[in-house]
This record gives structure tokens, sequence and C-alpha cells, in this order.
């Protein structure tokens, strides 16, 4: 497995000033546009963090040649479906400044 992802890691962008490989970010676009179409379609999606990798790779049989970076769970809204507390309250923009 190391061999293969250390390939695909090596075709992604790396930032040059501090090493960081773009791979896990162009994933997020990916799933981000895939939500965004599903929505388009009609369709609720979220996007689950709280998943085993292990028990990913085992569950869809990806083998170890694949990296699972994200779980979208997509279907129809039910009419009572709301956003969790506190989903869409933010900070204002002097909390997320740094000084």
């Amino acid at each position: 497995m190391d061999n293969f992802l250390e390939l695909a890691r090596s075709k992604s962008w790396v930032r040059p000033m501090d090493g960081k490989n773009s791979g896990d970010i162009d994933a997020s676009i990916a799933a981000t546009h895939m939500m965004l179409e599903a929505t388009d379609r009609g369709l609720g999606s979220i996007w689950v963090m709280y998943w085993s990798p292990d028990k990913m790779r085992e569950e869809f049989e990806l083998g170890d040649s694949i990296e699972p970076v994200a779980l979208l769970i997509v279907g129809y809204r039910s009419e009572e479906a709301r956003p969790r507390k506190g989903h869409l309250e933010s900070i204002s923009i002097e909390e997320m400044r740094i000084h």
C-alpha cells in the first residue's frame, strides 16, 4: 500500500514553501462539486467525517491501493430535515482575524 500511495502522492502538486501535498485538498474540492451536483439534481447530501478508513476499505472492498478521503451520504431530503443547532452560526471577522 505505501508504495502505491507514495506514487499517487508524488503526482499531486506540492507547495514548495512547506511541502504540503494538495491531494487531500483536491479530493475535498471534488467531493464538494459532487455535493453541489446532488443539490442541482434535487438531492440532499452530507459530508461525514467520523469513520474509520480501514473499515471503509473493508466494507467497500477498496483494497490497499485506494486511500478513502471522504464519505458522502446522498439521498432525498426529509421534509423535516434541518441543520444541526449551531450549523449556520458563524464568528465575526474580528474573531477570525489573526493579529
